[in-house]
């Protein structure tokens, strides 16, 4: 009721009324084979990276404490290594490609790098080396 009588509202009011008796279209699970393979890998590969770097670094600078004997203060500079790192992907992103396919090359290398930087920090025990290659992975 704050903004009732203003320009804006009188203006609004219109359009809010008109799509409240419209009919809705409703949502059809169908629509979801109608969607490129393409965009359901490129996307599946965005939700990978997304579920596997943001929770590391919740948990990563206690794993670094706890595992391999940093202090709080090395431990968060390491974690934000990956972070700083990352920071300059605009500058790369014009050598991965425009097109749809180079992208999705981009998208799986990306992932394969992110894998490689977690067998560093596991099996190979070299944590700044495996979030370093995070950074350049994400």
């Amino acid at each position: 009721y704050l903004f009732r009588g203003t320009a804006t509202a009188r203006a609004i009011r219109p359009m809010i009324d008109n799509r409240s008796t419209r009919a809705t279209k409703s949502f059809n699970v169908k629509l979801l084979r109608e969607v490129p393979l393409s965009v359901v890998m490129f996307l599946s590969g965005l939700a990978c990276a997304w579920g596997v770097v943001f929770p590391f670094e919740v948990v990563g600078d206690d794993m670094l404490q706890a595992d391999f004997g940093y202090s709080a203060n090395d431990g968060g500079f390491t974690i934000a290594l990956a972070p700083m790192i990352s920071i300059l992907s605009p500058l790369m992103a014009p050598f991965l490609g425009t097109t749809l396919p180079q992208k999705l090359v981009a998208c799986g290398s990306g992932s394969m790098i992110l894998t490689a930087a977690f067998l560093v920090i596991g099996l190979l025990r070299k944590p700044a080396l495996g979030i370093f290659t995070l950074g350049l992975g994400y």
